[in-house]
């Protein structure tokens, strides 16, 4: 049944308490996730640990991720890289496609939204031609990638998370999964000095999260 968009009450609900305890890294045995940003930081970190514990990882960047996913297969794991730039709303939906046809089975378990970028360019709060008629137009790339590349892999795991069913013969016991991971920073809850489209992203990154988390 469609939910009544007018119904405020039935639209905001209160999320049950997180469980911070300590997860079993063997849970992600089997599963496919799409990590974006997936070559370097954070995103390396996460295809490491869940290559080692049997998750068939998909390093999403725009960075060479090759030689990781060469790493960690020679580790025996399973990795593949695909080249992904987060900004462009095209080359994310040809990543998922090409992450659906590499999972052993035809699905995508987890998406982690995890590319990101500090402050490039000019400064927001030092921007430059503001002493012309006209000032150009400035350059949000930090905005571009921590936002609109967040919400567009999002957007795409709203459409292929739910297609991930239970297989109807499992003699191995696969347990489908269906989660979203959005990565933020303690500058989602603070300002940095400076970084200006840093903060604003990643407070909308928690703003993204605490508004769609009942979805």
């Amino acid at each position: 049944m469609a939910k009544d968009r007018n119904n405020v009450i039935e639209a905001v609900r209160q999320s049950p308490p997180l469980d911070m305890g300590p997860y079993d890294p063997s849970g992600v045995s089997g599963k496919t996730i799409i990590i974006t940003g997936g070559a370097s930081g954070f995103g390396e970190g996460f295809a490491r640990n869940w290559a080692a514990h049997g998750a068939n990882v998909i390093i999403a960047d725009i960075s060479n991720g090759q030689p990781l996913a060469d790493e960690l297969r020679k580790a025996g794991g399973t990795a593949h890289y695909v080249r992904c730039d987060v900004t462009n709303w095209q080359s994310q939906v040809d990543m998922f496609r090409e992450a659906v046809k590499l999972s052993p089975r035809g699905t995508i378990d987890a998406v982690v939204c995890n590319a990101g970028i500090t402050d490039s360019g000019n400064p927001f709060t030092d921007p430059v031609g503001m002493d012309k008629e006209e000032p150009p137009k400035p350059v949000f790339k930090t905005i571009d990638v921590n936002l609109i590349g967040v919400m567009y892999s999002a957007h795409l795991a709203m459409h292929w998370l739910p297609l991930n069913e239970k297989p109807k013969n499992n003699p191995g016991g696969y347990s489908p999964d269906r989660h979203i991971l959005l990565i933020g920073s303690v500058a989602s809850l603070l300002p940095i000095p400076l970084l200006v489209q840093y903060g604003a992203s990643k407070h909308a990154v928690l703003g993204l999260f605490v508004s769609c988390k009942e979805l």
